[in-house]
């Protein structure tokens, strides 16, 4: 009776079956009414204290972000970054954080008011998205401040990125994410390294990523590739000797770069941002530039989303572009491997959140080509030696 009036989430069918149990139970067929309760599928809404609690949390971790002059702060001012994440969050929240956004005009206005609305979980239109997204906020800000004092190769800092990943989504959203009260459950969230196996050395993309959520009323299975980049003063060189770029933009929904950006002259690098593939090829063309070229310099801050908002408010929405949609986990792994599973990314990020049947078997799938990633490897590192070359290449 409590869950019928709460404002938690309800199953779909809940409303049938408690009017089913109802009628039961005023005929004085208890048992037979008692046997259908556990067809009440509903969400254990947590307690007004819980949600101030994290609220809380959120502000707090806000308030030390923005002591410094690193990351999240300086982002801002890539306007077309910023303009970007805050459109896309504005689809994942309530109507009246949405309207709250809309009216700010500005991206830098918007840009400082999206993780103040994002602070509330009942902002979001699935409260459990706040935990991701904090998540991820936090993994790109402290991205950033790594970057802040370091010149790497690709490869160690894909390495680093993925430690931080795994390390805000298991110790800290993955302790949050029951707390929220949704039925059946199960998460999977973390990072798994390519297994040293004969395909190895056909790695494809660095980085890929799969969500598959079923939690309240939220049901999304998408899958991404991203190839890694170096980023001085907003300039990737997007070309290669391989053609990652028209590879990656063949895959439109599917296709990103990830930038790491460094800033040479200033302490001050913005947080890791990402960018569809095919929008950089398609301005290289309007420049009549070859895009099969080995050398392609290009502004990478024009469009695209912050690391955070491209995951939680583009991979985690299903009415989004972002993302190619799968079915089966043997679909997300084609995804991954570019239309074949023999091509996998260096690193796979998963984001899971379903039954535990289904995250089982994902987590089985998957480990017949990945391993765990060595623990804290990548986060003691700290590599100050400066390199020139650039990493890994789609289809090596």
């Amino acid at each position: 009776m409590a869950a019928a009036r709460d404002e938690g989430w309800l199953d779909d069918d809940f409303a049938r079956h408690f009017e089913n149990i109802a009628s039961l139970a005023q005929e004085g067929h208890i048992s037979d009414a008692t046997k259908l309760l556990p067809k009440l599928v509903f969400q254990s809404r947590p307690s007004t204290a819980a949600y101030t609690g994290w609220q809380q949390e959120a502000k707090d971790i806000l308030v030390d972000i923005y002591r410094g002059s690193i990351g999240v702060p300086v982002t801002g001012a890539l306007t077309d970054i910023a303009q970007g994440s805050a459109e896309l969050a504005v689809s994942s929240m309530r109507d009246a954080p949405a309207r709250e956004m809309a009216s700010c005009s500005h991206p830098a206005d918007q840009w400082q008011l999206l993780p103040v609305l994002a602070a509330s979980p009942q902002h979001f239109t699935v409260d459990v998205l706040w935990a991701i997204y904090w998540g991820m906020l936090q993994c790109e800000q402290k991205m950033a401040e790594f970057l802040a004092d370091t010149t790497a190769h690709e490869d160690i800092l894909n390495g680093r990125f993925s430690a931080l990943f795994e390390k805000w989504l298991t110790e800290w959203a993955a302790k949050r994410i029951p707390d929220f009260g949704y039925p059946s459950a199960s998460s999977y969230l973390g990072t798994l390294q390519l297994a040293n196996t004969s395909e190895e050395a056909r790695t494809g993309a660095d980085l890929g990523v799969i969500i598959s959520l079923n939690v309240g009323g939220l049901r999304c299975r998408k899958a991404v590739l991203l190839q890694a980049k170096r980023a001085k003063r907003g300039i990737a060189d997007v070309g290669s000797t391989k053609g990652q770029l028209p590879k990656l933009s063949r895959l439109p929904c599917a296709g990103y770069y990830l930038f790491y950006h460094e800033s040479p002259s200033t302490p001050f690098p913005p947080v890791p941002t990402v960018s569809s593939a095919g929008l950089l090829q398609q301005r290289l063309l309007e420049m009549q530039k070859d895009t099969e070229a080995r050398y392609l310099p290009l502004d990478v801050r024009t469009n695209g989303w912050d690391w955070a908002s491209f995951v939680s408010f583009g991979l985690c929405n299903v009415q989004s572009d972002i993302g190619e949609n799968f079915d089966t986990i043997e679909d997300a792994l084609s995804i991954l491997g570019s239309g074949s599973t023999g091509e996998l990314p260096q690193y796979i990020h998963v984001v899971a959140i379903e039954d535990e049947p289904y995250v089982l078997e994902l987590k089985r799938r998957l480990r017949e080509h990945y391993r765990s990633m060595p623990e804290n490897k990548h986060l003691r590192a700290r590599s100050r030696k400066k390199r020139s070359h650039d990493g890994r290449e789609l289809g090596r």
